[in-house]
């Protein structure tokens, strides 16, 4: 995977993720505060039909058990209104098939005063209530809790959130671009030096980032390089001037000595020189081993002070 997709990827997810929290933030908070006005609007509705039921509070039997009073299905299926008394008798009901109040709710209200809780599949409030005479009752009221606010919201965020991912992909992938072309730059200049023009260099960007340090970098290992190169050639020639003159001394003696025939202080002569001249050549490549020494990386060549005076007078 290229540098400039894998930047691109995580801009995306980085800021997406960020996004999604965000507006998941906005989402759940906007729901908290509609599911307050909807249990708000859940109490005052028990505590006005509560008022309503217990004007005719004393037609109510409570040594009947169960319910006591008329139950009334006039309300839609989509709430539910339920009174209990202390006993946990259902005193008086509207929706009567939905399921009873538990021990464990009835309990937990009578405890806190109120409570939200699941009552069948409807979302609803319970309360504790005391009537005009001062008996002690529990309400439960419950509606479906649906808002097509909620819905609405929920849609625009879920588009917002994909153009929003769209318009990020489409800047980190123009931005990772503008990012990475200096280097695609470094990259084309340094694939078009060759052995033949190792005196080329980078060129050097105006502002001193990172850019500008690798820059730096590839110029003074092309300048290690091209004197390396230069060495090596200097070296070559070097070998070949060198080692040319003692040669062709030594092959110029043998082949006059070859020439005709000679008698033996004059053969004994030549080999004299010829040995001279190979003992010379063999200096010459003691000192060129050496110099080879001098110029490599892992030279262990010692190095000392030296009077200039005595190497002048000497030479």
């Amino acid at each position: 995977m290229q540098i400039r997709t894998r930047l691109t990827l995580q801009f995306i997810i980085t800021v997406a993720t960020i996004l999604l929290l965000t507006l998941g933030i906005i989402y759940v908070r906007y729901k908290s505060s509609l599911q307050d006005e909807f249990y708000r609007g859940l109490r005052y509705k028990a505590v006005m039909t509560a008022n309503l039921v217990l004007r005719q509070e004393d037609q109510f039997n409570f040594d009947a058990g169960g319910r006591t009073a008329p139950i009334s299905n006039l309300l839609p299926a989509s709430e539910s209104f339920a009174m209990y008394n202390v006993q946990h008798q259902q005193v008086f009901a509207f929706n009567a098939g939905l399921t009873p109040l538990s021990e464990n709710d009835f309990d937990l209200i009578r405890s806190q005063g109120e409570a939200r809780l699941q009552y069948g599949r409807l979302s609803s409030m319970g309360i504790k209530h005391q009537s005009g005479s001062g008996r002690e009752y529990v309400i439960v009221v419950g509606s479906v809790f649906e808002s097509e606010e909620l819905k609405k919201l929920q849609n625009i965020l879920i588009f917002s959130f994909l153009i929003a991912v769209t318009i990020i992909a489409l800047g980190g992938w123009f931005f990772a671009g503008q990012a990475m072309e200096p280097v695609s730059r470094i990259v084309n200049e340094v694939d078009k030096i060759l052995p033949s023009n190792m005196s080329t260099r980078l060129r050097e960007p105006e502002s001193p980032d990172e850019i500008g340090r690798l820059v730096n970098t590839f110029n003074r290992l092309l300048d290690r390089i091209y004197f390396a190169f230069q060495m090596q050639k200097r070296f070559i020639s070097n070998v070949s001037h060198e080692l040319k003159n003692p040669i062709s001394v030594i092959i110029s003696q043998l082949e006059v000595g070859l020439y005709r025939e000679r008698s033996a202080p004059e053969y004994q002569e030549t080999m004299q020189s010829v040995l001279d001249d190979s003992r010379s050549l063999a200096e010459i490549t003691e000192k060129l081993l050496q110099m080879a020494k001098v110029y490599s990386e892992d030279s262990n060549v010692a190095f000392e002070n030296l009077r200039l005076d005595e190497l002048i007078l000497q030479v």
